[in-house]
Protein backbone atom coordinates (compact mmCIF):
# COMPACT_ATOMS: atom_id res chain seq x y z
CA UNK A 1 0.00 0.00 0.00
CA UNK A 2 1.17 3.53 -0.74
CA UNK A 3 2.52 5.43 2.27
CA UNK A 4 0.23 8.42 1.70
CA UNK A 5 -2.83 6.17 1.70
CA UNK A 6 -1.76 4.60 4.99
CA UNK A 7 -1.20 8.03 6.51
CA UNK A 8 -4.66 9.14 5.37
CA UNK A 9 -6.24 6.08 6.98
CA UNK A 10 -4.45 6.64 10.28
CA UNK A 11 -5.87 10.18 10.33
CA UNK A 12 -9.49 9.23 9.68
CA UNK A 13 -12.02 10.43 12.20
CA UNK A 14 -15.33 8.77 13.03
CA UNK A 15 -18.58 10.40 11.94
CA UNK A 16 -20.26 9.86 15.32
CA UNK A 17 -19.21 9.55 18.97
CA UNK A 18 -18.82 5.97 20.12
CA UNK A 19 -17.31 4.65 23.37
CA UNK A 20 -14.29 2.32 23.11
CA UNK A 21 -13.88 2.26 19.35
CA UNK A 22 -11.47 -0.19 17.78
CA UNK A 23 -8.16 1.57 17.08
CA UNK A 24 -7.80 2.33 13.37
CA UNK A 25 -4.18 1.15 13.41
CA UNK A 26 -5.18 -2.40 14.43
CA UNK A 27 -7.40 -3.03 11.41
CA UNK A 28 -4.95 -1.22 9.13
CA UNK A 29 -1.93 -3.22 10.30
CA UNK A 30 -3.70 -6.53 9.84
CA UNK A 31 -5.15 -5.80 6.39
CA UNK A 32 -2.67 -3.44 4.70
CA UNK A 33 -0.29 -6.14 3.43
CA UNK A 34 -2.96 -8.24 1.73
CA UNK A 35 -2.35 -8.29 -2.02
CA UNK A 36 -5.71 -9.66 -3.11
CA UNK A 37 -9.28 -8.66 -2.39
CA UNK A 38 -10.71 -10.51 0.60
CA UNK A 39 -14.14 -10.98 2.10
CA UNK A 40 -14.01 -9.51 5.61
CA UNK A 41 -16.53 -10.06 8.41
CA UNK A 42 -17.04 -8.16 11.65
CA UNK A 43 -19.82 -9.95 13.57
CA UNK A 44 -19.92 -7.25 16.28
CA UNK A 45 -19.39 -4.18 14.16
CA UNK A 46 -19.76 -1.40 16.76
CA UNK A 47 -18.89 1.94 15.14
CA UNK A 48 -17.69 0.26 11.93
CA UNK A 49 -13.93 0.86 12.02
CA UNK A 50 -13.02 -2.57 10.64
CA UNK A 51 -15.56 -2.27 7.81
CA UNK A 52 -14.46 1.24 6.83
CA UNK A 53 -10.80 0.22 6.69
CA UNK A 54 -11.63 -2.96 4.77
CA UNK A 55 -13.66 -1.10 2.16
CA UNK A 56 -11.04 1.63 1.80
CA UNK A 57 -8.36 -1.00 1.17
CA UNK A 58 -10.41 -2.66 -1.56
CA UNK A 59 -11.91 -5.58 0.36
CA UNK A 60 -15.58 -6.57 0.42
CA UNK A 61 -16.89 -6.40 3.98
CA UNK A 62 -19.95 -7.45 5.92
CA UNK A 63 -20.86 -6.47 9.47
CA UNK A 64 -23.57 -7.24 12.01
CA UNK A 65 -24.66 -5.83 15.34
CA UNK A 66 -27.69 -6.16 17.62
CA UNK A 67 -27.60 -2.42 18.44
CA UNK A 68 -29.64 -0.47 15.87
CA UNK A 69 -27.64 2.72 16.39
CA UNK A 70 -24.32 0.88 15.87
CA UNK A 71 -25.67 -0.42 12.57
CA UNK A 72 -26.80 3.08 11.58
CA UNK A 73 -23.45 4.71 12.44
CA UNK A 74 -21.46 2.01 10.64
CA UNK A 75 -23.63 2.16 7.53
CA UNK A 76 -23.28 5.94 7.39
CA UNK A 77 -19.49 5.86 7.77
CA UNK A 78 -19.19 3.28 4.96
CA UNK A 79 -21.71 4.92 2.66
CA UNK A 80 -21.07 6.00 -0.93
CA UNK A 81 -22.60 9.45 -0.71
CA UNK A 82 -23.87 12.06 -3.12
CA UNK A 83 -23.07 15.30 -1.31
CA UNK A 84 -25.50 17.51 -3.19
CA UNK A 85 -28.47 15.15 -2.79
CA UNK A 86 -27.81 14.91 0.95
CA UNK A 87 -27.46 18.68 1.32
CA UNK A 88 -30.65 19.29 -0.66
CA UNK A 89 -32.65 16.76 1.36
CA UNK A 90 -31.28 18.08 4.67
CA UNK A 91 -32.42 21.60 3.81
CA UNK A 92 -35.87 20.29 2.81
CA UNK A 93 -36.11 18.40 6.11
CA UNK A 94 -35.27 21.54 8.09
CA UNK A 95 -37.82 23.65 6.18
CA UNK A 96 -40.48 20.97 6.64
CA UNK A 97 -39.68 20.71 10.36
CA UNK A 98 -40.00 24.45 10.88
CA UNK A 99 -43.44 24.32 9.29
CA UNK A 100 -44.50 21.39 11.46
CA UNK A 101 -43.51 23.10 14.69
CA UNK A 102 -45.81 26.11 14.14
CA UNK A 103 -48.97 24.20 15.05
CA UNK A 104 -47.38 21.61 17.34
CA UNK A 105 -48.35 21.53 21.03
CA UNK A 106 -45.95 20.56 23.81
CA UNK A 107 -48.29 17.76 24.85
CA UNK A 108 -47.81 16.21 21.39
CA UNK A 109 -44.04 16.70 21.21
CA UNK A 110 -43.02 13.04 21.15
CA UNK A 111 -41.48 11.01 18.30
CA UNK A 112 -44.49 8.72 17.90
CA UNK A 113 -48.14 9.70 18.22
CA UNK A 114 -48.62 6.52 20.25
CA UNK A 115 -45.52 6.79 22.47
CA UNK A 116 -45.96 4.84 25.71
CA UNK A 117 -46.06 6.57 29.09
CA UNK A 118 -42.63 5.35 30.22
CA UNK A 119 -40.91 6.63 27.07
CA UNK A 120 -42.77 9.96 27.29
CA UNK A 121 -41.62 10.43 30.90
CA UNK A 122 -38.03 9.67 29.85
CA UNK A 123 -38.22 12.29 27.09
CA UNK A 124 -39.67 14.94 29.42
CA UNK A 125 -36.97 14.24 32.02
CA UNK A 126 -34.00 14.52 29.64
CA UNK A 127 -35.14 17.10 27.04
CA UNK A 128 -36.32 20.65 27.52
CA UNK A 129 -39.72 21.55 25.97
CA UNK A 130 -38.44 23.67 23.07
CA UNK A 131 -35.93 20.99 22.06
CA UNK A 132 -38.64 18.34 22.33
CA UNK A 133 -40.69 20.30 19.81
CA UNK A 134 -37.80 20.69 17.40
CA UNK A 135 -36.63 17.08 17.73
CA UNK A 136 -40.16 15.80 17.20
CA UNK A 137 -40.49 17.86 14.03
CA UNK A 138 -37.09 16.76 12.73
CA UNK A 139 -37.68 13.09 13.54
CA UNK A 140 -41.05 13.06 11.77
CA UNK A 141 -39.56 14.76 8.72
CA UNK A 142 -36.65 12.31 8.56
CA UNK A 143 -39.04 9.38 8.95
CA UNK A 144 -40.86 10.50 5.79
CA UNK A 145 -37.75 10.39 3.53
CA UNK A 146 -38.14 7.61 0.97
CA UNK A 147 -34.46 7.25 0.03
CA UNK A 148 -33.15 4.79 2.65
CA UNK A 149 -29.49 5.81 2.38
CA UNK A 150 -30.19 9.51 2.74
CA UNK A 151 -32.62 8.82 5.58
CA UNK A 152 -29.93 6.82 7.44
CA UNK A 153 -27.39 9.58 6.83
CA UNK A 154 -29.70 12.23 8.28
CA UNK A 155 -30.56 10.03 11.28
CA UNK A 156 -26.82 9.83 11.99
CA UNK A 157 -26.54 13.62 11.79
CA UNK A 158 -29.58 13.88 14.09
CA UNK A 159 -28.01 11.44 16.57
CA UNK A 160 -24.62 13.10 16.81
CA UNK A 161 -26.32 16.27 18.07
CA UNK A 162 -27.62 14.23 21.01
CA UNK A 163 -24.74 11.92 21.89
CA UNK A 164 -22.03 14.33 22.96
CA UNK A 165 -19.71 14.82 25.91
CA UNK A 166 -20.85 18.25 27.07
CA UNK A 167 -22.95 20.65 25.01
CA UNK A 168 -25.79 18.78 23.34
CA UNK A 169 -29.50 19.00 22.82
CA UNK A 170 -30.42 17.05 25.95
CA UNK A 171 -29.84 17.61 29.67
CA UNK A 172 -27.44 14.67 29.74
CA UNK A 173 -23.69 15.08 30.02
CA UNK A 174 -21.10 12.45 29.10
CA UNK A 175 -23.37 10.59 26.70
CA UNK A 176 -20.41 10.02 24.37
CA UNK A 177 -18.74 8.07 27.20
CA UNK A 178 -21.89 6.05 27.91
CA UNK A 179 -22.07 7.62 31.39
CA UNK A 180 -25.15 9.89 31.19
CA UNK A 181 -25.98 12.09 34.13
CA UNK A 182 -28.49 14.93 34.24
CA UNK A 183 -27.18 18.47 34.53
CA UNK A 184 -29.72 21.30 34.52
CA UNK A 185 -26.90 23.82 34.10
CA UNK A 186 -25.30 22.16 31.07
CA UNK A 187 -25.02 24.07 27.81
CA UNK A 188 -27.98 23.29 25.58
CA UNK A 189 -27.88 23.69 21.81
CA UNK A 190 -30.94 24.02 19.59
CA UNK A 191 -31.60 21.22 17.06
CA UNK A 192 -32.76 23.53 14.26
CA UNK A 193 -29.65 25.68 14.61
CA UNK A 194 -27.23 22.76 14.48
CA UNK A 195 -28.81 20.17 12.17
CA UNK A 196 -27.23 21.40 8.91
CA UNK A 197 -23.88 21.82 10.69
CA UNK A 198 -24.06 18.20 11.85
CA UNK A 199 -24.85 17.05 8.29
CA UNK A 200 -21.86 18.99 6.95
CA UNK A 201 -19.59 17.49 9.60
CA UNK A 202 -20.39 13.95 8.45
CA UNK A 203 -20.02 14.88 4.78
CA UNK A 204 -16.58 16.30 5.52
CA UNK A 205 -15.44 13.09 7.24
CA UNK A 206 -16.98 10.68 4.74
CA UNK A 207 -14.38 8.66 2.82
CA UNK A 208 -16.56 7.59 -0.08
CA UNK A 209 -17.87 10.73 -1.78
CA UNK A 210 -19.54 11.23 -5.14
CA UNK A 211 -18.20 8.05 -6.74
CA UNK A 212 -19.03 4.40 -6.63
CA UNK A 213 -16.43 2.38 -4.78
CA UNK A 214 -15.70 -1.00 -6.33
CA UNK A 215 -15.64 -2.64 -2.91
CA UNK A 216 -18.87 -3.40 -1.07
CA UNK A 217 -19.75 -2.89 2.57
CA UNK A 218 -22.96 -4.48 3.88
CA UNK A 219 -24.03 -3.85 7.47
CA UNK A 220 -27.18 -5.31 9.01
CA UNK A 221 -28.86 -6.05 12.29
CA UNK A 222 -27.72 -9.51 13.33
CA UNK A 223 -26.49 -11.62 16.22
CA UNK A 224 -22.87 -12.81 16.28
CA UNK A 225 -24.06 -16.00 17.98
CA UNK A 226 -26.17 -16.95 14.96
CA UNK A 227 -24.82 -15.33 11.82
CA UNK A 228 -26.79 -15.28 8.55
CA UNK A 229 -23.58 -16.09 6.65
CA UNK A 230 -22.74 -19.13 4.52
CA UNK A 231 -20.31 -21.79 5.73
CA UNK A 232 -16.69 -21.42 4.56
CA UNK A 233 -17.35 -18.07 2.85
CA UNK A 234 -15.19 -15.57 4.80
CA UNK A 235 -11.45 -14.95 4.34
CA UNK A 236 -10.89 -12.94 7.49
CA UNK A 237 -12.82 -12.02 10.62
CA UNK A 238 -11.75 -8.93 12.51
CA UNK A 239 -13.73 -7.87 15.56
CA UNK A 240 -13.59 -6.49 19.07
CA UNK A 241 -16.09 -8.33 21.31
CA UNK A 242 -17.62 -6.65 24.36
CA UNK A 243 -15.59 -6.83 27.55
CA UNK A 244 -17.59 -8.38 30.35
CA UNK A 245 -19.24 -5.59 32.39
CA UNK A 246 -17.17 -2.86 30.73
CA UNK A 247 -19.51 -0.74 28.60
CA UNK A 248 -23.28 -0.56 28.27
CA UNK A 249 -23.65 0.98 24.80
CA UNK A 250 -27.44 1.14 24.88
CA UNK A 251 -27.28 3.25 28.02
CA UNK A 252 -26.48 6.22 25.80
CA UNK A 253 -27.79 5.01 22.44
CA UNK A 254 -31.36 4.95 23.75
CA UNK A 255 -31.27 8.78 23.80
CA UNK A 256 -31.32 8.62 19.99
CA UNK A 257 -33.26 5.39 19.48
CA UNK A 258 -36.36 6.76 21.22
CA UNK A 259 -36.58 9.45 18.53
CA UNK A 260 -36.27 6.81 15.82
CA UNK A 261 -39.41 5.12 17.15
CA UNK A 262 -38.05 2.62 19.69
CA UNK A 263 -39.70 2.45 23.11
CA UNK A 264 -37.68 1.93 26.30
CA UNK A 265 -39.28 -1.51 26.58
CA UNK A 266 -37.99 -2.47 23.13
CA UNK A 267 -34.51 -1.18 23.97
CA UNK A 268 -34.45 -3.19 27.22
CA UNK A 269 -35.35 -6.28 25.25
CA UNK A 270 -32.42 -5.70 22.89
CA UNK A 271 -30.12 -5.09 25.84
CA UNK A 272 -31.22 -8.23 27.72
CA UNK A 273 -30.48 -10.34 24.67
CA UNK A 274 -26.96 -9.00 24.18
CA UNK A 275 -23.86 -11.05 24.90
CA UNK A 276 -23.73 -11.76 28.63
CA UNK A 277 -27.04 -9.94 29.05
CA UNK A 278 -29.33 -12.49 30.73
CA UNK A 279 -27.76 -12.13 34.13
CA UNK A 280 -30.62 -13.35 36.28
CA UNK A 281 -30.98 -16.76 34.73
CA UNK A 282 -29.79 -20.07 36.19
CA UNK A 283 -28.25 -22.64 33.90
CA UNK A 284 -27.65 -26.29 33.28
CA UNK A 285 -23.99 -25.55 32.83
CA UNK A 286 -21.67 -27.15 30.32
CA UNK A 287 -18.86 -28.55 32.45
CA UNK A 288 -15.98 -27.25 30.30
CA UNK A 289 -17.49 -23.78 29.84
CA UNK A 290 -18.19 -23.58 33.57
CA UNK A 291 -14.56 -24.43 34.30
CA UNK A 292 -13.41 -21.67 31.95
CA UNK A 293 -15.76 -19.22 33.69
CA UNK A 294 -14.28 -20.13 37.08
CA UNK A 295 -10.74 -20.08 35.71
CA UNK A 296 -10.87 -16.57 34.25
CA UNK A 297 -12.02 -15.09 37.56
CA UNK A 298 -9.01 -16.66 39.36
CA UNK A 299 -10.83 -16.99 42.65
CA UNK A 300 -14.02 -18.32 44.17
CA UNK A 301 -16.96 -16.27 42.97
CA UNK A 302 -19.04 -14.72 45.77
CA UNK A 303 -22.62 -15.52 44.67
CA UNK A 304 -24.52 -17.78 42.31
CA UNK A 305 -25.76 -14.73 40.40
CA UNK A 306 -22.18 -13.55 39.94
CA UNK A 307 -21.19 -17.00 38.67
CA UNK A 308 -24.10 -16.96 36.22
CA UNK A 309 -23.07 -13.57 34.82
CA UNK A 310 -19.59 -14.84 33.98
CA UNK A 311 -20.82 -18.21 32.77
CA UNK A 312 -23.34 -16.56 30.46
CA UNK A 313 -20.61 -14.38 28.94
CA UNK A 314 -18.34 -17.40 28.39
CA UNK A 315 -21.21 -19.40 26.90
CA UNK A 316 -22.12 -16.56 24.53
CA UNK A 317 -18.52 -16.09 23.40
CA UNK A 318 -18.29 -19.84 22.82
CA UNK A 319 -21.25 -19.49 20.42
CA UNK A 320 -19.56 -16.52 18.72
CA UNK A 321 -16.32 -18.42 18.15
CA UNK A 322 -18.26 -21.44 16.92
CA UNK A 323 -19.92 -19.21 14.31
CA UNK A 324 -16.60 -17.61 13.38
CA UNK A 325 -15.11 -21.04 12.75
CA UNK A 326 -18.14 -22.10 10.70
CA UNK A 327 -18.04 -19.13 8.32
CA UNK A 328 -14.25 -18.98 7.87
CA UNK A 329 -12.65 -20.59 4.87
CA UNK A 330 -9.89 -23.13 5.45
CA UNK A 331 -6.73 -21.22 6.47
CA UNK A 332 -8.89 -18.16 7.08
CA UNK A 333 -7.90 -15.86 9.96
CA UNK A 334 -9.85 -14.49 12.91
CA UNK A 335 -8.40 -11.35 14.51
CA UNK A 336 -9.98 -10.71 17.89
CA UNK A 337 -9.19 -7.61 19.96
CA UNK A 338 -10.10 -8.03 23.61
CA UNK A 339 -9.17 -6.56 26.99
CA UNK A 340 -9.71 -7.61 30.59
CA UNK A 341 -12.22 -6.13 33.01
CA UNK A 342 -13.07 -6.01 36.70
CA UNK A 343 -16.29 -6.90 38.50
CA UNK A 344 -16.69 -6.10 42.19
CA UNK A 345 -12.94 -6.08 42.67
CA UNK A 346 -12.40 -9.39 40.89
CA UNK A 347 -10.28 -9.29 37.74
CA UNK A 348 -11.92 -11.08 34.83
CA UNK A 349 -9.40 -12.39 32.30
CA UNK A 350 -11.44 -12.03 29.12
CA UNK A 351 -8.31 -12.57 27.01
CA UNK A 352 -7.75 -15.98 28.57
CA UNK A 353 -11.40 -16.86 27.95
CA UNK A 354 -11.03 -16.16 24.23
CA UNK A 355 -7.80 -18.18 24.04
CA UNK A 356 -9.37 -21.17 25.77
CA UNK A 357 -12.58 -20.96 23.75
CA UNK A 358 -10.54 -20.76 20.55
CA UNK A 359 -8.74 -23.95 21.54
CA UNK A 360 -12.08 -25.58 22.28
CA UNK A 361 -13.16 -24.74 18.71
CA UNK A 362 -9.82 -26.06 17.37
CA UNK A 363 -8.87 -22.67 16.05
CA UNK A 364 -5.08 -22.40 15.98
CA UNK A 365 -3.67 -19.38 17.84
CA UNK A 366 -0.88 -18.28 15.51
CA UNK A 367 0.04 -14.93 17.03
CA UNK A 368 -0.65 -12.70 20.03
CA UNK A 369 0.05 -8.98 20.20
CA UNK A 370 -0.40 -6.41 22.93
CA UNK A 371 -1.97 -3.06 22.17
CA UNK A 372 -1.56 -0.27 24.71
CA UNK A 373 -4.63 1.94 25.00
CA UNK A 374 -3.44 5.57 24.97
CA UNK A 375 -4.74 7.43 28.00
CA UNK A 376 -6.04 10.30 25.87
CA UNK A 377 -8.10 7.87 23.76
CA UNK A 378 -10.06 6.37 26.64
CA UNK A 379 -13.77 6.70 26.03
CA UNK A 380 -14.69 5.88 29.62
CA UNK A 381 -12.84 8.54 31.62
CA UNK A 382 -11.46 7.58 35.01
CA UNK A 383 -13.70 8.57 37.92
CA UNK A 384 -12.25 10.34 40.90
CA UNK A 385 -12.05 7.13 42.92
CA UNK A 386 -8.75 5.68 41.69
CA UNK A 387 -9.53 2.20 42.99
CA UNK A 388 -12.38 1.94 40.50
CA UNK A 389 -10.85 3.94 37.68
CA UNK A 390 -10.99 2.67 34.15
CA UNK A 391 -7.29 3.57 33.94
CA UNK A 392 -6.57 0.82 36.47
CA UNK A 393 -8.99 -1.64 34.92
CA UNK A 394 -8.31 -1.45 31.18
CA UNK A 395 -4.78 -0.42 30.20
CA UNK A 396 -4.07 -2.89 27.41
CA UNK A 397 -5.86 -4.89 24.80
CA UNK A 398 -4.66 -8.14 23.33
CA UNK A 399 -4.84 -8.91 19.64
CA UNK A 400 -5.38 -12.66 19.26
CA UNK A 401 -4.93 -14.04 15.75
CA UNK A 402 -6.44 -17.46 15.10
CA UNK A 403 -6.41 -19.58 11.98
CA UNK A 404 -8.89 -22.17 10.86
CA UNK A 405 -6.95 -25.32 10.07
Amino acid sequence: MKIDKMINLLKIRPVHSFPARMATSIALNELAEENKSLKILDPMVGSGTSIVISKYLGHDAIGFDTDPLSVLISKTWCMDIDEEKIRKTAKEVLISSKRKIIKMKYRNAYPCKKSDIETMKFIRFWFRPINRLQLTALSRSIHSIKNVQIRDFLWCAFSRMIITKNAGISLAKDLSHSRPHRDLECSIIKPFENFIQSVEYIIKLSLFKNKKNSSKAIIKLGDARKLPVLDNSIDCVITSPPYLNAIDYLRCHKFTLIWMGYSLKQIRKIRSGNIGGEIGKDYNKHIILNQIALDIAKKKLPTLRFQNIIYHYVSDMHSVLSEIKRVLKSKGKAIIIIGNSTMRGIKIDNCKAIRLLGMLQRLKLIRTKRHRIPYYRRYLPPPNNKKNSIHNRIRNEQILIFQKT
